[in-house]
């Protein structure tokens, strides 16, 4: 503290001391330079002043950073801007660039209107949307029934639909009496042959047409429904029986003998991995993924409806998987999976004919083969992997389910007949019996690759061997 009305001790003490300055050194430290520092005198304050506050020296005195000296006075040495051409350019402005999801959207919107431009308009009354919560075919199985009961219920004759129609020109409109009318209609298919399932069909169409009767919607079809439980107890469905593994794979024998190997590889994909009809056609060569040898992944993958190319499966999921895990199965189908993806072209379906083709195939061979009392249809390969599975021990009910990509406990019951798959067996003649027993081993020679002895002189027009 200065004493009030004092002055600053002279700086003429420190005029033969030496101040330190910091420069930069050859190994890039810093290292101290005696400089000798101008003398500033101070002044003294006035006795009024509260408080003393330093006079800064002049910008001529301060040391520079670099240990050059003081900064040079206007002149010769003064630092001059730059000409207008040495001077550095400011960067320019970056142009306003839209975010990546917007034409990532912009993108999909051109796509999808393409494609809806394509299917022309939907119908009065209905959305676009509410036409694709089905599939395509699904759709035209809807429009087909909806029709022909729109016009049964025009040329109905029966007395209560007379007096039904009495009701509806009094004001009613036709929602107030759809029950009523697929009540009837119920009753006249019944004795007409038809199975229950036909019924169920014929809810789902109009509850597809009329939302409003939808489990969403606030109206219900009470006597529709009742009628139909009544048709269900007195015409069960027919339950489809498994076939067994021996006359499954001494069908795939005689389709690689007829000259089809790769139906014979989608015949035995189709039992092992719990496939619809449909399912072997919606495989794509990136869904098969191959085994890594020495590692965990040892086993070829299927990726069933991967999320990337939107289509959904039948319960509504993505990137279902299925692996081709038993031992025996791996000796039949490795070889074969690996030669199928080694020939297709990508975004292609490894199976090049159609379903049609597919079916009629099938029931040949399983005609030739000896197997046709059992009655083989494509739907029973699903039935008859789970109840191979189950009967030998190798998956629980849990696994099932999950290989079977069921939602449902009781879908699974539905399709799991282990019981019944010694029967079926039983029920062959004793010459296709004993050759039906020695048809797994004989299959692993015939699908190891689609090599000559595959595919015989006597494969006629049609035959897979054009595929590769």
């Amino acid at each position: 503290m200065l004493p009030r009305g004092g002055a600053c001790p002279s700086a003429s003490a420190f005029r033969s001391s030496v101040a330190p300055t910091l420069s930069r050194g050859a190994a890039g430290l810093f290292v101290t330079e005696p400089r000798a520092v101008t003398a500033v005198t101070a002044k003294p304050l006035p006795r009024s002043s509260a408080s003393w506050t330093p006079t800064a020296p002049p910008e001529a005195a301060l040391p520079r950073g670099d240990g050059g000296g003081p900064w040079p006075q206007s002149g010769a040495g003064t630092k001059r801007r730059l000409p207008a051409a040495r001077r550095p350019r400011a960067a320019a402005p970056k142009a306003e660039r839209p975010p990546p999801q917007f034409g990532a959207r912009r993108a999909r919107a051109q796509r999808r209107q393409r494609q809806e431009a394509s299917r022309g308009a939907p119908p009065a009354g209905q959305t676009r949307l509410q036409q694709r919560s089905v599939t395509a075919l699904t759709l035209a199985k809807y429009e087909l029934a909806w029709r022909r009961f729109l016009e049964w219920r025009r040329l109905a004759c029966a007395p209560e639909a007379v007096q039904l129609r009495g009701r509806e020109a009094r004001g009613a409109t036709f929602e107030d009496h759809l029950d009523d009318w697929l009540a009837l209609w119920m009753d006249e298919e019944f004795l007409n042959g038809e199975q229950a399932y036909v019924g169920s069909q014929m809810m789902a169409v109009a509850k597809f047409h009329l939302p409003a009767f939808g489990k969403s919607g606030g109206r219900s079809l009470p006597r529709a429904g009742q009628s139909l439980r009544g048709w269900r107890r007195l015409a069960p469905g027919r339950a489809r029986l498994p076939l067994p593994w021996e006359a499954v794979a001494l069908l795939a024998e005689q389709l690689v003998l007829d000259g089809y190997w790769t139906t014979a590889v989608l015949v035995v994909l189709s039992f092992h991995c719990y496939f619809r009809p449909s399912g072997g056609f919606k495989l794509k060569r990136e869904m098969m993924v191959p085994p890594l040898r020495g590692s965990r992944y040892g086993n070829w993958s299927l990726v069933l409806h991967p999320f990337e190319f939107t289509v959904a499966s039948k319960t509504h999921q993505f990137d279902e998987t299925v692996v081709v895990d038993a031992p025996d199965f791996k000796l039949l189908l490795d070889p074969a999976l690996a030669w199928l993806r080694a020939c297709t072209p990508p975004q292609q379906c490894p199976f090049a004919f159609s379903q049609a083709d597919f079916i009629q195939r099938f029931r040949l061979a399983g005609q030739r083969c000896g197997i046709e009392l059992l009655r083989p249809e494509l739907y029973m390969l699903r039935h008859s992997g789970p109840s191979f599975d189950q009967a030998i021990g190798r998956r629980t009910l849990a696994e099932i389910k999950l290989r079977g990509r069921w939602m449902s406990d009781a879908a699974v019951q539905r399709y799991r007949k282990e019981g019944r798959v010694s029967e079926q067996l039983r029920r062959l003649p004793a010459p296709v019996l004993a050759k039906a027993m020695g048809a797994p081993a004989r299959l692993r020679t015939l699908l190891g690759r689609p090599s000559n002895a595959s595919f015989p002189p006597t494969a006629g027009r049609g035959s897979d061997r054009r595929s590769f």
